[in-house]
């Protein structure tokens, strides 16, 4: 028989080499809004409202990701590590308009294994 000593170490051994032993991540998160401001006086007093569409995600080396919003106006997209800009787009036929196209309020830096937040907003005239 093995003596328990031996067996620990190639169960630790193995785990390690299983990748079970700590594990890296490569990505992080964008968690973020879009949102409309502006109109016509009767909108513009409600503040910032919750639209949904899309959101192109483009980092500085060129990497893109695509999100849809819902709704809420929340979105959540994994990202490999980088600077990010956005662009939202509402789909045609919100509030009657045409499709609009909005620019995120700042470009975000993502880490690998952590989370930021970013907002997207367009101007309603």
């Amino acid at each position: 028989m093995f003596p328990k000593r031996v067996i620990v170490s190639l169960l630790c051994l193995v785990a390690l080499a299983s990748g079970c032993g700590g594990h890296q991540t490569s990505t992080g998160t964008i968690n973020g809004v879009f949102q409309e401001v502006g109109g016509p006086p009767t909108l513009s007093s409600l503040g910032p409202r919750p639209v949904a569409g899309i959101v192109e995600l483009t980092s500085s080396l060129g990497k893109h990701a695509i999100v849809t919003v819902s709704k809420d106006g929340a979105f959540r997209a994994r990202v490999a590590p980088g600077t990010y800009s956005a662009i939202g787009k509402y789909p045609p036929g919100k509030s009657g308009q045409q499709e609009m196209t909005c620019q995120g309020l700042a470009a975000v830096v993502v880490h690998a294994g952590q989370a930021v937040h970013m907002t997207v907003e367009c101007e309603v005239p």
